[in-house]
């Protein structure tokens, strides 16, 4: 164990405890906001809490006024996707034509590229108050939509004998202009799903918002007016090659835009779960997770019970003394790292989930992903024995 753990203060069942209750808290506070919320259409209606299950995740922000905005970007994201893959459809013409592709100019160029004017639009909706959710990252969302739209070049242009270029990230030259039409009427058409069914949840936030039934099943779904089905029988309605398929190609992009719900976030606390990783049998473990201290704040210092309350034992053990510390690193006044020890002589500390952390958010910060935390890991067994060994922060998720 580290020698700057002076003291030991509670034990697991306590902390178990704490955090129980302090997540039941949070629990009815969201559930009386949808209790207490008419059913019907009164304007003056507005429900922040966590979205239904068919939403895949996400919370309605408590400003109305930020989920606006948060709609716009959504709906810039998915309106890239057809952006980018105008400009990849473009560049096979112009290989076809034995030109050259065009493709990063029509991606990157810092005046009329595509990447650039969506960042610029980010920007512009951001800049308009109150801005954007802090616990979102909407422009690496983009990134990654323009990413799995080049991913998808490899599919969409299976069909061939001759490798498009490198900028195309795979796939070949159609064999006629017959299949490259077709091949891209098909990709223009997944392009118009993403949009398709950010709307669906777009409105189906607002509707919930609203104390509505959010209708996202019914948009999406539908056997007449789904835009899934739509889009199914488009592509069915395509003479494609035989090794292009959309169907996983459609596939990607509803988990995609399905996960990109948890753009509608509202963080007033992040919380980190630190994992450790060793072999062998531990009677002791400690971790010290270093956090930006610039985003995210733990309330009183060292091993105050301010402190204490906001650690989560995750191991399982029974019995187990633990000692805890918040300090700062860096001489700079704020803590800035997180230590957490236990030590059970009764039975080891397995390795896998050691603790919780909840960090409260800093206004007009980014979120917090698992990459920017730093975690060390100080293990050893019965007999004092150092034992090798590492630690991570394996999820991060956002309280409203």
């Amino acid at each position: 164990m580290k020698k700057s753990f002076s003291s030991w203060f509670a034990r697991a069942a306590t902390l178990s405890v704490a955090a129980s209750a302090r997540a039941a808290t949070l629990s009815v506070a969201a559930s009386a906001l949808l209790m207490t919320a008419p059913s019907g259409s009164d304007a003056g209606t507005y429900v922040s809490a966590p979205l239904p299950t068919e939403f895949g995740g996400g919370v309605v922000p408590a400003d109305p006024k930020v989920l606006k905005n948060v709609q716009k970007a959504s709906a810039t994201i998915a309106k890239l996707a057809a952006t980018v893959d105008k400009c990849y459809a473009k560049g096979v013409g112009n290989v076809a034509k034995g030109a050259p592709s065009g493709v990063d100019t029509c991606l990157n160029d810092p005046a009329k590229g595509a990447l650039p004017k969506f960042l610029a639009a980010i920007d512009k909706i951001d800049a308009k108050a109150p801005g954007l959710s802090s616990c979102y990252d909407f422009k690496a969302a983009g990134q990654n939509v323009a990413n799995t739209v080049k991913a998808s070049n490899a599919e969409v242009y299976c069909d061939g004998t001759t490798a498009l270029p490198a900028e195309f990230g795979g796939g070949f030259l159609p064999p006629n202009s017959d299949t490259q039409k077709n091949v891209q009427k098909a990709s223009k058409e997944l392009a118009k799903l993403w949009a398709s069914i950010e709307k669906c949840y777009s409105k189906g936030v607002g509707n919930f918002s609203k104390a509505k039934a959010d209708g996202v099943t019914a948009c999406l779904t539908d056997p007449a007016k789904g835009v899934i089905t739509k889009y199914q029988a488009k592509i069915a309605g395509i003479t494609l090659p035989p090794c292009a398929d959309f169907a996983t190609l459609q596939a990607q992009v509803e988990g995609i835009s399905k996960a990109a719900n948890n753009q509608y976030c509202a963080c007033s606390q992040t919380v980190a779960t630190v994992t450790t990783s060793y072999g062998g049998s531990a009677s002791a473990a400690s971790t010290f997770l270093g956090y930006d201290d610039a985003a995210l704040d733990i309330p009183g210092f060292g091993s105050q019970q301010s402190v204490i309350d906001r650690i989560d034992d995750q191991t399982g053990v029974v019995g187990g003394t633990f000692s805890y510390a918040d300090t700062d690193t860096n001489a700079n006044t704020l803590d800035d790292q997180i230590a957490v020890g236990l030590i059970s002589l009764s039975q080891s500390v397995p390795a896998g989930d050691f603790v919780s952390v909840t960090f409260d958010c800093k206004a007009g910060q980014g979120a917090a992903v698992a990459g920017d935390f730093t975690c060390t890991l100080d293990a050893s067994d019965i007999n004092g024995a150092q034992i090798a060994g590492s630690c991570s922060v394996s999820s991060v998720s956002y309280v409203p």
